[in-house]
């Protein structure tokens, strides 16, 4: 085996940073160099000196809100790992950085197994594996065209997520960009990706006119430029094509190329374009789902067995549910059946596994069963990003398997970085896993995201309470609370952990005011309190009701005091948790 030594090493890097992966990639080089040469030192390298000496940041540079070092450091090591796939697969020393800190490893390359077949040939994607799909800028003149672009988009999106070697930055994220004149660079680097799609759609009457760009995102070269001129009849057929010539472009064409999986188009094209508006009515919903189930109704009006009209209602019911519009019982059994239909008119559709999931675990509690459906959903569309925050908070949590539902709601992040709500989701976990860190992190970011409220406001609050600055959470709560049940819940428990017994009752009060009145949330308030008796009657109507806002109760340490009642096991048993 080679003996390493310093000059050893200065050969190894400048055999790196000659390489297609890093000569034309300058502050990567430089990333590289310093961590080389600082471990080569003995130095301890931090974040800080990173940001400051290879990406010019200023001396006013914090790490903690901005993301830039640990951006690029997954780049590095993306661009690492294509080097000793290619070029560098018979160096004598592999250089890594490996995940958790920015100290290169040195070592040794283990010498090649002769005897071993040689492997079958395999594309080596590194970073250009991630790709974002931005909003194809419209040039038709009507705003039906405009949803018409963003659906394209969408579709395309959907498409490529269903490739399994690709990873695909979610709409949420791709969205952000819309109508906003960025260098293509600076956009990889913000959503970490080496590929960019982007394009334009001009559609008159049935005529339908799209170009399709695919960009390098370290040289900022098109890989792939095309123009497609269909009828608009053809529109499913057009969207395979251009997702086909992506993957191709991106893995190289031949024989083991995957196949993007086609899209069988509905009978009446009417109930694609009605579908479109109501995943628009969705998005566009925070509470107020109904004109979006009234929408995708009307779509399967049009064709009962258009799938994807089937599986956007699915996911209308359970948010119906979180958002308290309509009950439990009546909308977990419509998600279940919506779901049901998606999967007899298309098996391998990963949005219905996602949904009988999230009805089997936050409704039926049948955990194991629901773990089943996350799981194929995320084999059938690894990029499919919404999975990942609900297979982690509506299933995995309740169960306290807190340690792999952080990693899910990591792997989601990954897929769609700006999105709030998962932000607040993954803020969440990290909450109840004990992790306050990690949450005070994701708040800074979602400030970010949204400077006059941040989404994850609700759970720094809740956790300045686990960590006993009571004063501070009880004053951000009362900026967020407004009419939510669970946020009023929440600032009742904590004036009553502070002694403001009244101020709490009144909370009491509120929430018992509502239209049927949230069981769960005036229990939290009781615990504060300290009123076991009221507590564990209202705890006891939540699990009759089979509320699906009892998935945060088995972990929620404010839950602790109530736990050690002997009473408070048979109340909770039916949720069949252990």
């Amino acid at each position: 085996m080679a003996q390493m030594n310093d000059e050893a090493v200065r050969t190894q890097l400048g055999r790196i940073l000659a390489s297609p992966q890093f000569v034309n990639a300058e502050r990567l080089s430089r990333f590289l160099t310093l961590v080389v040469e600082s471990a080569t030192k003995g130095d301890a390298l931090k974040e800080y000196r990173i940001g400051v000496e290879v990406f010019d940041r200023g001396r006013d540079f914090d790490p903690r809100t901005d993301p830039i070092v640990r951006v690029q450091a997954a780049k590095l090591r993306s661009k690492l790992l294509e080097y000793y796939s290619t070029s560098g697969a018979a160096d004598p020393f592999v250089i890594s950085v490996p995940k958790g800190g920015y100290a290169a490893e040195i070592r040794a390359a283990a010498p090649p197994a002769p005897a071993a077949p040689p492997p079958a040939a395999v594309a080596v994607l590194g970073i250009r594996s991630r790709v974002a799909v931005l909003p194809f800028a419209s040039f038709s003149s009507d705003q039906d065209n405009e949803h018409f672009s963003d659906g394209l988009t969408e579709e395309l999106i959907n498409r490529l997520a269903q490739v399994p070697t690709l990873q695909v930055v979610a709409r949420t994220s791709a969205f952000r960009f819309k109508n906003r004149a960025e260098d293509i660079r600076e956009v990889g680097t913000l959503l970490n990706v080496g590929a960019v799609v982007e394009g334009s759609v001009r559609r008159a009457g049935e005529q339908v006119r799209v170009t399709a760009q695919l960009i390098d995102v370290e040289t900022g070269y098109h890989l792939l430029s095309r123009t497609y001129q269909r009828e608009y009849r053809d529109v499913f057929a057009l969207q395979d094509e251009i997702a086909q010539a992506v993957v191709d472009e991106i893995m190289g064409k031949g024989a083991a190329t995957p196949r993007v999986r086609k899209t069988k188009a509905p009978a009446d094209l009417g109930a694609y374009a009605t579908c479109q508006r109501a995943m628009l009515a969705l998005r566009s919903a925070f509470g107020g789902f109904g004109p979006a189930e009234q929408l995708f109704r009307e779509a399967i009006a049009l064709d009962p067995k258009y799938a994807a009209a089937w599986g956007g209602l699915a996911h209308v019911y359970w948010l119906m549910t979180w958002y308290r519009e309509m009950p439990a019982a009546r909308a977990m059994p419509l998600c279940r059946q919506a779901a049901e239909k998606t999967l007899e008119l298309d098996p391998d559709t990963a949005e219905g596994h996602c949904s009988l999931g999230i009805v089997a675990s936050g409704f039926e509690w049948r955990w194991r069963e629901a773990e089943t459906h996350f799981e194929r959903a995320i084999e059938l569309q690894p990029s499919l990003a919404m999975i990942y925050p609900f297979y982690a908070v509506v299933c995995l949590m309740p169960q306290k398997k807190l340690e792999k539902a952080c990693e899910i709601v990591e792997r989601g992040l990954a897929l769609d970085p700006f999105n709030p709500l998962a932000l607040a989701i993954a803020a969440f976990v990290y909450a109840h896993a004990g992790r306050f860190d990690e949450v005070h992190r994701l708040h800074r970011l979602g400030q970010d995201l949204s400077p006059t409220l941040a989404p994850t406001l609700p759970i720094e609050a809740f956790v300045q309470e686990l960590e006993g600055h009571v004063d501070a959470a009880i004053a951000n709560f009362a900026r967020v609370i407004g009419n939510r049940p669970e946020l009023i819940s929440f600032y009742g428990h904590a004036l009553a952990a502070v002694g403001r017994r009244d101020e709490a009752r009144r909370c009491i009060e509120q929430l018992a005011a509502q239209a049927g009145p949230p069981a769960l949330e005036i229990a939290r308030v009781h615990v504060g309190l300290r009123e076991a008796d009221e507590a564990l009657k209202w705890l006891a109507a939540a699990v009759a009701a089979r509320a699906v806002h009892l998935i945060a109760m088995p972990t929620d340490p404010r839950f602790d005091w109530l736990r050690r009642d002997p009473r408070y096991a048979d109340v909770v048993r039916p949720m069949a948790l252990g």
